[in-house]
């Protein structure tokens, strides 16, 4: 029987951390960080959740429930280490999905706007990222931002992934692996719609990108927005509309996909598929359904689109 999750209310403790902490079922000394309730980007999201504002730190909830890791009998959380593109917190969407048993450990790569020059900084600090995961133990690391990591193209794409793996054994996903897979889990690839936030010319790159995967963007649209902050702050319901506006005006798409993580969709997944009748997959989505595939996660996850509601049969007692 497949047992049906939802993401968890705000349970975010508020204070500091003191006291050594469990990541993948081995003790990790955590650096203090203080806690507040977010009032910027992502505000409201997640009913009412709290979050640590500063990056590199664990976001720890209470009464997390423990469930049977697929490595072994060891009852543990399990923890995925993210490597988040924005300087602006996104692990608000994040949280708003993960069920109460996964955990983040979060750090930045600091980029402020969709920018060469940001992008290029960004790329530089993944692999060392990656080693201070893997150091702490995470069950999973996602390296997130589609932009950052297909900066250098397919063949840059492949040689990071060749470079990650070189420096940890531990499951991982790009957030470009998250993307393609879930496009292709839920729809043919062929007829792709694009709705983003990104300015025009990135939002075109992701149409080149995806063709070096094999697919086809039928339309895409773009919301032209520069500044990461501008996306995360964005009205879900103007998000909402853009999809469904761009599904109506190109009735044979049969998925759209949403990219950029800190744009505000995670709220609206469910209202585009409902109207458009096609699946959605977006950033934050896609990265969530890989790394809970990695990590032995197979419950499926209602609440958030039909790649997650239809996620695999349950694997964890």
């Amino acid at each position: 029987m497949r047992e049906a999750c939802r993401g968890p209310a705000s349970r975010f403790r508020a204070g500091r951390l003191s006291e050594p902490m469990k990541l993948g079922g081995r003790p990790h000394e955590m650096e203090r960080s203080s806690c507040s309730r977010v009032t910027g980007p992502g505000a409201g999201v997640g009913r009412g959740r709290y979050a640590l504002v500063s990056y590199g730190m664990a976001t720890p909830r209470r009464n997390a429930h423990r469930v049977a890791h697929s490595r072994g009998d060891t009852t543990m959380t399990i923890w995925i280490g993210r490597i988040e593109p924005s300087m602006w917190f996104e692990g608000a969407w994040w949280e708003e999905i993960l069920p109460e048993d996964v955990r983040l450990a979060v750090l930045s790569l600091g980029v402020r706007r969709l920018r060469e020059e940001d992008l290029i900084k960004a790329h530089e600090q993944i692999l060392e990222k990656v080693e201070q995961l893997d150091a702490e133990g995470v069950d999973v690391i996602n390296v997130g931002g589609s932009p950052v990591v297909t900066l250098y193209g397919k063949a840059g794409h492949e040689r990071l992934i060749e470079e990650i793996a070189a420096r940890t054994s531990r499951p991982f996903v790009t957030a470009l692996q998250a993307e393609v897979e879930a496009i292709r889990t839920v729809s043919s690839g062929d007829r792709i719609l694009i709705a983003s936030p990104y300015p025009v010319g990135q939002t075109e790159k992701r149409v080149t990108v995806l063709a070096e995967e094999g697919m086809t963007v039928l339309a895409h649209d773009s919301l032209d927005i520069e500044r990461n902050r501008e996306i995360a702050v964005l009205d879900p319901a103007v998000v909402a509309r853009q999809a469904i506006s761009l599904a109506q005006a190109n009735p044979s798409g049969d998925v759209i996909y949403m990219p950029c993580g800190s744009f505000p969709v995670t709220s609206v997944i469910d209202e585009i598929e409902s109207v458009t009748g096609i699946p959605v997959v977006t950033c934050v989505q896609a990265q969530v359904h890989a790394t809970l595939t990695r990590a032995g996660f197979g419950r499926p996850i209602e609440g958030y689109g039909r790649l997650l509601r239809e996620m695999g049969e349950a694997v964890l007692a």
